[in-house]
């Protein structure tokens, strides 16, 4: 079974330019499952390639765009299933894929994505492997001493950072940080089945 590490970058919906929203009520719109518009995905396959697909903001639909690509590659790469790796995986990335890749009608995505119950033996949730009260990645990480993979200069959560950025146009800097959040967790994953997990 193929492992591979995902993570995803969302931004809110698209809006009017007098739509005067709070900061605090963008990001929530940017994490809604059924508003939100995901503009990068970042995959890191076990023993092999890593990168990230990008939507490109000058096709119609980047969302829809960004998702059929990311079904030929799933479609090359899904030989004998895959097992997904990642934070929060089980309760908004795979989720998130699962209901646009529905939407889109990319069947080959939305099966390889569908998770029965939060703890389907086909995801690894660095965040439901952690004991105790849900925590952040970086939390984790930093607990553990493990440095956050270099790419990602600025100070404070990059999330709250992704709409800024696609509004600049620095797509680039979107994918290095979505990148970033996956080697980290891939890193994680690796510390905690060292010592003999079944995750």
């Amino acid at each position: 079974m193929l492992e591979i590490t995902i993570d995803i970058e969302t931004i809110p919906p698209p809006t009017s330019e007098d739509d005067k929203h709070t900061p605090e009520v963008w990001q929530r719109l940017a994490l809604d499952h059924h508003r939100a518009v995901v503009v990068a995905i970042g995959c890191e396959v076990h023993g092999g390639r890593k990168g990230c697909m990008l939507a490109d903001p000058a096709v119609a639909d980047p969302e829809r765009e960004l998702f059929q690509r990311f079904e030929l590659w799933i479609k090359a790469s899904n030989h004998a299933g895959i097992r997904w790796v990642g934070h929060n995986i089980a309760g908004f990335d795979l989720p998130m894929i699962f209901k646009r890749a529905v939407k889109y009608g990319c069947s080959a995505l939305a099966r390889a994505t569908f998770l029965s119950k939060p703890w389907d033996t086909r995801a690894a949730d660095t965040m439901l492997m952690w004991p105790g009260k849900r925590s952040k990645l970086d939390d984790i990480a930093e607990f553990l001493g493990i440095e956050r993979p270099p790419g990602w200069e600025n100070e404070g959560n990059h999330g709250d950072q992704v709409l800024a950025l696609w509004q600049a146009g620095q797509t680039e800097q979107i994918g290095i940080a979505c990148m970033s959040d996956v080697e980290l967790t891939t890193e994680v994953a690796r510390r905690l089945r060292a010592i003999g997990g079944t995750w």
